[in-house]
């Protein structure tokens, strides 16, 4: 790791340096240091050259930022990156800081409902991940609020990881 972080060409670019730190905050995701792999996905942000770039790092940071239990840091990081995806109409990363917002809050235990127009929104964007988050995090809100949507929002979700080869119960729904 010392010998790639010294190479000069790590160091050629703000951007060379933003991919740097974040190959870094993946080994510390890898390893369960989320506070650490937060700060070096918000350094990397700092760095991109561009807005879709910049988004992204945000949202690796505010992932991590949920699994340290910081909600209010995801939180934050959410409206970050909805704003600005908003204004330059990047529709998939708006969504995208949405699930933030609502895993955050189903967290928090304030949502009551489950978000279905949110699901139907992101099912065309081809983007299984986002899909199977969205679906996992609003059948568990329909789950907590009794709601009949919350089976099919679970089946879903557990069919878009099963595609990928991921089996029931890796994934955490809030």
């Amino acid at each position: 790791l010392e010998r790639v972080a010294a190479h000069p060409a790590t160091r050629s670019s703000p951007e060379a340096e933003a991919r740097l730190m974040t190959w870094v905050a993946s080994l510390h995701t890898a390893s369960r240091r989320f506070a650490e792999a937060s700060r070096l996905h918000r350094e990397a942000a700092s760095r991109r050259a561009s807005l879709t770039g910049r988004l992204v790092s945000l949202d690796a940071a505010a992932l991590a930022d949920r699994e340290r239990g910081d909600v209010e840091g995801m939180e934050a990081l959410a409206e970050q990156i909805q704003a600005e995806a908003r204004a330059a109409g990047l529709i998939v990363e708006e969504a995208r800081a949405e699930w933030l917002k609502r895993s955050a809050a189903a967290r928090r235990g304030v949502v009551t409902a489950p978000d279905l127009e949110l699901v139907a929104l992101v099912e065309p964007f081809r983007d299984w991940l986002l899909s199977a988050r969205v679906n996992l995090t609003e059948g568990f809100i329909a789950l907590r609020a009794g709601h009949p949507a919350a089976g099919a929002l679970a089946k879903a979700a557990e069919a878009l990881f099963a595609a990928q080869g991921i089996q029931p119960g890796v994934a955490s729904a809030s």
